[in-house]
C-alpha cells in the first residue's frame, strides 16, 4: 500500500469516526442540550448533565422560557421544586436555576439571561451568608467570566442562536470531543444516576446510595469538617475598608432594582441552615458578622423597596423542628433524615416548606409547632435575633452530643 493511500484511508476513517461520534453524542444527548430523541432506559436521563450544569441550565432556559425562577447556588438546585403547586398559578413554566458554586455576580448575570429570553413574573432567590464576607481590600478581577458564554443579553434575540463562535463552541463540547462521546456511553448505563429535570431540578439520586452505604453521620461530619476548613480560611468582614458596601450587596441591590423596574416580583430568603452549620457558624466566630449580614439584608430591601413592589425577605435559619432534626447515630445506615441531606443542604421537602411559606400555600409538609420562617423587616430584625439567640442558647444546654462533636471538628481543624 502507497504512503498516499494509507494516508487517504486513514484520513476517511478518522473522518468517519468524528462524524459517528457526533451523531452518537446527537442522538444521546449527554448534557441534554438537544433532546431531540428521547428513549426510555437509554438517554431519557441525564445523569451527566451536572458536569456541563452552567451550560445546561442556560440552554434549558432558552428551551423552557420560564415565566418563574428559582435561583442561587447548590441549596437551591437541590431543593427547590419548579413544579411544586405553591408556584404562582399565573407564573408558568418555573425552572430551578440554582447553580452549584453559584455567586450573587453570577445569579444576576443569569437572571438578565432569563430577562432576554422573555418576560419574567416571578424570582425566588436563596442568599448564602458565606457568599458574603469578602477582605477588606478585596482584588479587583476584570474580564468575562467563563459562564457568561453561554448568556444571552438584553440586544440577543433568544429565538436565534448565540454567535456564531460560541455556538462552534458548543458543538465542539457537546458533540466532537471525547468527553461528551464518553459522557453518552455513561449516560446509556447510569439511567437510574443522578439527572437533572428538564425543569433544571437536581433530586440528588446519588445521595441515596451515600446515605445506604455510609448513613447520614457520616455525611454529616465529612461535609461539617469541610465547612469548618472552608470557614477558617474566609475574611470576618462584609465591606469594602472605608465604605458601607461590596461588590456582593451591589450586585444584590442591582438585582432588586432590575426587577422592580421590570415588574417582577421578587421573593429573598436566607437558607434553614442546620443546627450544625450554625454551631460551625458560632463555633468559628462568625456570629456576629451573620448579624450583621441580615441587618444589612434588611437595610438593603428596605431602602430598595416601594409602596408598589416591597421586597419580602424571609429568614429561615435559626433553630427549630426543622433545622434541628436529629441525625442518626455513627454506623446507622437504615434511619433516613426528611429535612436533610446535611448540614447545608436540605431536601426537597424542606424546600417545599419554603416554598408554601413564601406564598403562604397551605401545604401539608408544616408539622405542628414548627414555626419555621420568619419574614423579617426593620421594625422586627433586632427582636428576631434576640429570639434566636435565646433559642441557641438552649439548643448549646441540651444538645451537647452535637456542640461536641462540632468542637472536635474545631480543635482538629483549628
Amino acid at each position: 500500500m502507497t504512503s498516499r493511500r494509507y494516508l487517504l484511508i486513514s484520513t476517511a476513517v478518522m473522518v468517519m469516526f468524528i462524524i459517528l461520534t457526533a451523531v452518537f453524542n446527537y442522538i444521546i444527548d449527554p448534557y441534554g442540550i438537544y433532546r431531540t430523541f428521547v428513549f426510555e432506559g437509554i438517554n431519557r436521563d441525564k445523569p451527566r448533565a451536572s458536569t456541563q450544569v452552567r451550560m445546561v441550565k442556560a440552554y434549558g432556559v432558552r428551551k423552557i422560557a420560564p415565566k418563574s425562577i428559582a435561583i442561587g447556588n447548590s441549596r437551591v438546585d437541590i431543593g427547590i421544586d419548579p413544579l411544586h403547586p405553591a408556584w404562582p398559578e399565573d407564573g408558568h413554566p418555573v425552572y430551578n436555576l440554582g447553580i452549584p458554586g453559584s455567586t450573587i455576580y453570577a445569579s444576576r448575570a443569569y437572571l438578565r439571561h432569563c430577562m432576554a429570553v422573555r418576560n419574567l413574573s416571578c424570582v425566588v432567590m436563596g442568599l448564602d451568608f458565606m457568599d458574603f464576607p469578602i477582605a477588606p481590600e478585596p482584588e479587583k478581577k476584570t474580564g468575562t467570566k467563563e459562564f457568561e458564554q453561554w448568556l444571552l443579553t438584553n440586544s440577543e434575540d433568544p429565538q436565534t442562536s448565540l454567535p456564531w463562535g460560541k455556538e462552534l463552541k458548543r458543538c465542539a463540547i457537546t458533540l466532537f470531543s471525547l468527553t461528551a462521546l464518553a459522557d453518552s456511553l455513561r449516560t446509556v448505563t447510569g439511567q437510574d444516576a443522578e439527572n437533572i429535570t428538564d425543569c433544571g431540578f437536581n433530586p440528588l439520586r446519588e445521595y441515596h446510595h451515600f446515605v445506604r452505604k455510609e448513613g447520614h453521620y457520616a455525611i454529616f461530619l465529612q461535609r461539617d469538617k469541610e465547612n469548618m476548613k472552608r470557614y477558617k480560611e474566609k475574611p470576618k468582614n462584609l465591606f469594602i475598608s472605608g465604605t458601607r458596601t461590596s461588590p456582593q450587596f451591589d450586585n444584590l441591590r442591582e438585582m432588586i432594582r432590575e426587577c422592580r423596574a421590570e415588574k417582577i416580583n421578587l421573593y429573598l430568603y436566607i437558607h434553614p441552615y442546620h443546627v450544625r452549620l450554625n454551631e460551625t457558624i458560632r463555633r468559628t466566630g462568625f456570629w456576629p458578622l451573620f448579624e450583621q449580614w441580615k441587618r444589612e439584608l434588611v437595610r438593603i430591601v428596605t431602602e430598595e423597596s416601594d409602596a408598589d413592589r416591597a421586597v419580602p425577605l424571609w429568614d429561615f435559619s435559626g433553630y427549630n423542628r426543622i433545622t434541628g432534626e436529629t441525625v442518626p447515630r455513627p454506623g446507622d445506615t437504615e434511619t433516613k433524615m426528611k429535612w436533610y441531606w446535611e448540614a447545608g443542604h436540605y431536601k426537597k421537602e424542606t424546600g417545599d416548606m419554603i416554598l408554601e411559606t413564601i406564598f403562604a400555600h397551605p401545604g401539608k409538609n408544616h408539622p405542628a409547632g414548627s414555626h419555621f420562617g420568619v419574614r423579617i423587616t426593620s421594625e422586627n430584625i433586632e427582636s428576631h435575633m434576640q429570639g434566636m439567640k435565646k433559642k441557641q442558647t438552649d439548643f448549646l444546654q441540651h444538645q451537647t452530643e452535637t456542640v461536641s462533636d462540632i468542637l472536635k471538628i474545631y480543635q482538629d481543624v483549628y
